[in-house]
C-alpha cells in the first residue's frame, strides 16, 4: 500500500496533472461566481429564439394585404387585422429594420401591385368596336343568348358592329373585361371609319327579362359602354333604355323559338 500511495503522489507531482487540476479549480472559482441561469446562457449554443408575436402579426399583415389587392372593396374590412398584425409585430423581439421593413413594404406596394393585378386580372383579347355616328348615350352587349350573334373576326381581332340603337345581343360567353388596345370606331352609311377616343366602358351587371314564352323571371348579362360626348346621366332615359333591352332581347328570344319550331 506504501508502494502505490507513493506511486500516486509522484503522478500528481508531474506537471501535467498539476496544470489540469489548475484548470478544475478555476472552472469550479468561475461557476462559482455565477447564477445557473447565467452559466446555461453562457455555455449553451445562441440560437434564434421562435417569436411567436412576430410570425402571428406577419401572418396578419400577409393575408389582409392580399385580400385588399384582390378586392379594393374589402379594404374597409381588411384594415383591421392588418393593424392588429402591426402591433404584434412591433411588439416582437425582432429587430428594428425588420419591423419597419414588414409593416411599411405592404403600404408603399399596394398601389402598384392592385395596379398590375387588375390589369392582368381585366386582360382580355383586343377588340375593334365599330358605332353609329347617329348613335348617342348608350351602348350596350348581350351575352349568352342562343338567338344572339357570334363574333366576327376582322384582321384577327374581334369585330363588334353595335346597330343605329346601341344594343346588340350576342351567342357568346360574357367578358366584361377591357384591353387597353381596344379600338372604337365611328361609321358612317357607307363604312368609313373615323377613330374615337371619347367611348368609355361605363359597367357591367344583370337585368331582369321577363320571358313572355314561359312567363318565368328570367336574367341576362350586359356590358354597358358609353358616347361621353353626349352621355347624360338621366334616369328617365336609363328607364327607357332598360325597357327597350328587354323588349329585344326577349323578340330575339322568340323569334329563335319560332325558328327552331
Amino acid at each position: 500500500m506504501s508502494a502505490l500511495a507513493s506511486l500516486k503522489k509522484s503522478l500528481i507531482s508531474l506537471p501535467l496533472f498539476q496544470s489540469r487540476e489548475n484548470s478544475l479549480r478555476k472552472a469550479a472559482t468561475a461557476f462559482s461566481g455565477l447564477t445557473l441561469a447565467e452559466t446555461l446562457k453562457k455555455n449553451r449554443p445562441q440560437m434564434k429564439r421562435y417569436d411567436l408575436s412576430f410570425y402571428i402579426g406577419f401572418t396578419l399583415i400577409v393575408l389582409s394585404w392580399i385580400i385588399s389587392v384582390m378586392s379594393f372593396y374589402l379594404l374597409v374590412f381588411t384594415w383591421i387585422p392588418y393593424l392588429v398584425g402591426t402591433v404584434l409585430v412591433a411588439l416582437s423581439n425582432q429587430e428594428l429594420k425588420k419591423k419597419l421593413l414588414t409593416t411599411t413594404l405592404p403600404i408603399v406596394g399596394y398601389v402598384p401591385i392592385t395596379f398590375i393585378f387588375l390589369y392582368l386580372y381585366n386582360y382580355t383579347s383586343p377588340k375593334v368596336f365599330l358605332i353609329s355616328k347617329e348613335q348617342t348615350g348608350i351602348l350596350r352587349i348581350i351575352y349568352d343568348q342562343q338567338c344572339g350573334e357570334k363574333y366576327v373576326i376582322e384582321n384577327d381581332k374581334i369585330t363588334i358592329s353595335f346597330p343605329k340603337d346601341g344594343i346588340i345581343i350576342l351567342a357568346e360567353k360574357f367578358d366584361g373585361n377591357t384591353n387597353p388596345k381596344d379600338e372604337y370606331y365611328f361609321c358612317d352609311d357607307k363604312g368609313n371609319r373615323q377613330k374615337t377616343n371619347s367611348i368609355e366602358i361605363r359597367s357591367a351587371g344583370v337585368i331582369d327579362l321577363k320571358n313572355t314564352l314561359s312567363n318565368n323571371s328570367k336574367d341576362f348579362r350586359y356590358v354597358e359602354y358609353v358616347i361621353n360626348s353626349n352621355y347624360q346621366n338621366d334616369y328617365i332615359y336609363r328607364q327607357r333604355y332598360d325597357s327597350l333591352t328587354r323588349n329585344k332581347v326577349n323578340d330575339c328570344n322568340i323569334r329563335a323559338s319560332a325558328n327552331r319550331r
